[in-house]
């Protein structure tokens, strides 16, 4: 029975209907979210809910009966331990003061669309992968957003109260500047001064204008080139590098696994090819054996008539005569030089 679950948890239509049921389940979500819908099609709704949920135990127990005699195999799979961990969730006898918990619980099943799709798979671990090198970048770019929060408090905390007055607002003004939304506004106001550009309806924050027409547009400038292209750059870099190296990991585990799978084929071909071999050895003395069995047989048969023919008795007490000869025994039927056996010749003249 395992191959069979194996063909069948490894099968496109199998891994295909999961998909669906994800779809689906994704779907009906989805309709929940209108009260009008829920009041008309409610019974349809939790009808399909069900059934989903039915569908995600049989791939669970499909996958754990191919596993044979092993089923803590499946566990080990960190994939099937998210899948299994939502199924379980799912299956909690939660009551209607946990409704709004029920509710995100069913959420989690849109994320097993990751696991389903192989090539979503990749992405997500490839994401994982590149954690330690975003880590790096981030430093880099928490030392960038430091240094110049530190920079705009100083230049432009009076001109630009709203925006700069402190180190937490200069470094939440940056972020929104490295977002690249509305970055030109924030540069204009410390170019031209708070009194004529960026303060309509706060003017009485704007208590001391001053203008940077120089310093300004290098500052914002630098930051954004620093900010927005590099570091982003170094973080896109960082994580199609780890996609890279997950893909050409996950292809030599597959080339391994395939050796693997021709040795095992080889091996099981020799093993085949020997006992083959054997048989056909035996197979050929049973043959050379019956051979002679009907060689001896024939030869009786022949002295029985030879003896009827006179009138002799052909018991135990009559005289032995001479062996007429033996024609050789033909081979077996379908051998090569197969052919009708000659007629026995004459016996020659009983001495008196």
């Amino acid at each position: 029975m395992q191959p069979i679950f194996q063909r069948i948890a490894a099968s496109g239509w199998f891994q295909w209907t999961v998909v669906g049921a994800i779809v689906l389940a994704s779907a009906v979500m989805g309709l929940e979210t209108e009260p009008a819908i829920v009041r008309r099609f409610g019974s349809l709704i939790y009808a399909v809910d069900g059934l989903v949920l039915g569908l995600f135990v049989v791939e669970a127990l499909v996958k754990i009966a191919a596993c044979g005699r092993r089923p803590w195999i499946y566990f080990q799979d960190g994939w099937n331990l998210f899948d299994f961990s939502i199924l379980l969730l799912l299956a909690l006898p939660l009551q209607s003061n946990f409704f709004v918990l029920l509710r995100m619980v069913r959420l989690l099943r849109v994320f097993r669309l990751i696991t389903a799709l192989p090539q979503l798979r990749i992405i997500v671990c490839a994401l994982i992968r590149s954690f330690p090198s975003i880590g790096y970048v981030f430093s880099i770019m928490l030392v960038v957003f430091y240094a110049y929060g530190v920079a705009a408090t100083f230049l432009f905390r009076d001109n630009d109260p709203v925006r700069f007055g402190n180190l937490a607002r200069s470094i939440l003004t940056l972020f929104q500047v490295v977002t690249l939304e509305g970055w030109q506004d924030v540069m204009n106001t410390q170019i031209y001064g708070c009194d004529r550009v960026g303060y309509d309806g706060l003017e009485e924050f704007c208590v001391d204008p001053e203008a940077f027409p120089f310093v300004a547009p290098l500052f914002f400038v630098s930051f954004v080139l620093v900010g927005a292209t590099v570091v982003m750059n170094l973080v896109v870099g960082a994580i199609v590098s780890s996609m890279m190296t997950t893909i050409a990991e996950i292809h030599e585990e597959e080339q391994e696994s395939l050796a693997e799978l021709l040795e095992m084929e080889r091996s099981r071909d020799q093993r085949s090819g020997g006992h083959l071999e054997q048989q056909l050895m035996e197979l050929h003395d049973r043959l050379a054996q019956l051979q002679g069995d009907i060689t001896h047989l024939r030869q009786d048969l022949r002295l029985a008539a030879i003896q009827q023919q006179r009138g002799e008795p052909s018991g135990p007490g009559s005289p032995p005569l001479p062996s007429p000869p033996l024609s050789p025994l033909p081979p077996p039927s379908g051998s090569v030089g197969s052919g009708p056996v000659p007629p026995p010749s004459e016996c020659p003249p009983r001495s008196p």
